[in-house]
Parts: C-alpha cells; sequence; structure tokens
C-alpha cells in the first residue's frame, strides 16, 4: 500500500483490512487488561476492611499521643520536673506511641508482615533516612541534649555566637530541631539546635540577680574617703539596686583626669531590669556629687599659639601671650597658628 493511500485511509478500514490473526492479537491485549484492573479492584476490595481497621488504627493513635502527652506533663508537675526535662519525655512517649502505632496499621493492613519483618524494614528506612538528612537528625539529637543537660528554660535571655553572627534575647520555644530566639529589637531568630549546642552560651537570667558596674572619677583634689561615701549612698538609694547582696565601692586607678572608683551592685538579670537600675544610678550619682559640689573632671586641653588676623595678616599678641587658636575673617573656620 502506497504512502498516499495511507493517508486517505481512516483506522476503521485498516481495522477490516488487517489479519484475522491480528484482531485476535488486540482482543488478547484488551482482555488481559481489562482482567488485571479487575484483580487489582477485586485485591483492593478484599483488602479494604484491613485499610479500614489499620486507618482506624492511625486515629486510636492519635487519640492516644493525646492522652500520654497529658499524662506526662501532669506527672512531671507533681514531680517539680524542669520544664524542658517535661518537654523532653512528653515528646519522647510522643515518638514512642506514634511508631508502635504505624507498626501496628502495618501488621493489620498486610496480614503477612510480622514484627520482626517489620521492625528490620523501620531499620532499614531509618539508615537510608539518617544518611539523606544527616543534618536534620544531627539538630534533633541536639535538641534532646538541649532539653535534658541544658540549665535555660523558655523565657530566659541568652547570647552566643554563631556562624551568622552574635545571637542575644529571650528564648521562646526549644523545638526539637530549633530554637526560638525573640531579640530585644522584637525579631525571631531561628538558630539550629547543632549550633545551640555547640556555640559558647551565656544565660544572663540563670540566676534571679545579676552584678553591674559603672566607673566613676573624681578630681584629684577631692577627699577620696567622702568620695567613697557619696558613692554608696547614692547607689543605695535607688530602688532598682538589692540592698543584698551589698553594694561595693573601690578606687581603681589614678585616672588620666582623676582618681577612678568603679561602682558595684545587684539587680534584677533581665535586660529591662539592668537598664533600669543602671538609669537610677547615674541619676543618683550625678544629683549626689551636685549636692556635695563634686565635680566630675574630664580631660583638659591646652593649645599654645599667637592669634593672627587672616584678613590683616597681623598678630593680635606677642609671642609671651599665647592664645588657643587663630582668628578668622569672613565666616572662614578657624585653624590652628603656624610657626
Amino acid at each position: 500500500m502506497a504512502a498516499d493511500d495511507l493517508d486517505n485511509i481512516s483506522f476503521g478500514e485498516i481495522l477490516q483490512q488487517a489479519a484475522p490473526e491480528d484482531l485476535d492479537s488486540w482482543q488478547d491485549i484488551s482482555l488481559s487488561l481489562l482482567e488485571t484492573l479487575f484483580s487489582i479492584w477485586s485485591s483492593f476490595v478484599e483488602r479494604l476492611p484491613y485499610i479500614l481497621l489499620g486507618l482506624t488504627v492511625i486515629l486510636v493513635t492519635w487519640a492516644g499521643t493525646a492522652l500520654v502527652n497529658k499524662a506526662v506533663i501532669s506527672a512531671a508537675r507533681r514531680a517539680k520536673t524542669r520544664h524542658s526535662l517535661a518537654e523532653l519525655f512528653s515528646r519522647l512517649a510522643t515518638m514512642t506511641v506514634w511508631i508502635i502505632g504505624f507498626l501496628l496499621a502495618a501488621m493489620v493492613m498486610f496480614p503477612g508482615l510480622t514484627p520482626s519483618k517489620a521492625l528490620g524494614g523501620l531499620g532499614l528506612i531509618s539508615v537510608a533516612v539518617g544518611l539523606a538528612f544527616k543534618d536534620i537528625f544531627e539538630n534533633f539529637f541536639a535538641g534532646m541534649l538541649i532539653l535534658w543537660k541544658f540549665p535555660f528554660e523558655n523565657g530566659d535571655f541568652v547570647e552566643l555566637e554563631t556562624d551568622r553572627g552574635m545571637v542575644a534575647g529571650e528564648v521562646v520555644d526549644v523545638q526539637l530541631r530549633m530554637t526560638l530566639i525573640r531579640e530585644i529589637s522584637n525579631e525571631l531568630r531561628v538558630v539550629p539546635n547543632a549550633e545551640m549546642y555547640k556555640a559558647p552560651l551565656r544565660i544572663n537570667t540563670w540566676k534571679p540577680l545579676r552584678r553591674d558596674t559603672l566607673k566613676v572619677q573624681v578630681p584629684y583634689a577631692q577627699n577620696i574617703p567622702q568620695a567613697r561615701e557619696v558613692l554608696l549612698t547614692a547607689t543605695k538609694s535607688c530602688n532598682k539596686v538589692e540592698s543584698s547582696p551589698e553594694v561595693y565601692v573601690f578606687a581603681n586607678e589614678f585616672a588620666e583626669s582623676g582618681v577612678e572608683f568603679s561602682v558595684h551592685w545587684w539587680t534584677g538579670s533581665a535586660p529591662l531590669t539592668m537598664w533600669q537600675a543602671r538609669d537610677e544610678v547615674i541619676e543618683a550619682v550625678k544629683q549626689a556629687f551636685d549636692d556635695a559640689g563634686i565635680e566630675i573632671p574630664y580631660p583638659h586641653r591646652k593649645l599654645l599659639g599667637t592669634i593672627t588676623n587672616q584678613h590683616t595678616g597681623q598678630h593680635a599678641g606677642s609671642s609671651d601671650d599665647p592664645g588657643s587658636i587663630t582668628t578668622a575673617s569672613s565666616g572662614s573656620s578657624p585653624q590652628p597658628a603656624e610657626h
């Protein structure tokens, strides 16, 4: 048959002109396909009760995890366990219930599946998943160690140095893969638990109180015991400063402009309380110095030179009459005198 004839003939005519053995082959293929689909449907209908029962097991497992979670949290509270440890026990119990539930559901859906085969398959799957998601599992186990051992809880203020810079703020939540930290600027930082576990960490609210320090200078002519007493009285009068442990004032060194004192006091460990206490101490010390007539020294500079009028080129004084700067005309900026 020529190519031009094929363009003008329909598919039905091709079937009519086909050999009988070709038609039998098409019928066998169609019949085999229908038998396969019917076999799949029959198998699905046969296993449908098992599938529904397995889904029921999963639903019961979901409800059981909620009950187990509440029971573990309640028991931890009665035992006065710290919050992070109670969270760890709750999550481990939840994971255990889910694993058991999925194994039971799999054995119900597939009656030939035994517990040993299911555990063996689960082991192979866990190895493959562990290799594929190494970083995720590293953060997961770091999160478990943080919840188990670390001495901070939700609400603590922490500081840590990460690969992307300093992170400082309040711990919002410690999850199994990451830790949420709300910075003082109210931004939320998500830190992987592996970084939280490895990086040097400062816990500012580990204890209820923290010590703060203020350095103050007094003139060399000032009586040191009097200045110490003024600083001590002013600091103790602040509302945010704790009376115990007591306030300390020490003379540190001979500074450039006077004798330097360091004032040490204790206040609440939260950042806002620290700021408020420092503000009160600075205000109280300044007012006490003013009342006592004590000057806070500052560096004095003395520039020597002749004062020259740049417009006339004449000196306003002799070399024995030093001036500090050179005068300028027409609003020009002052400049040092040239010698």
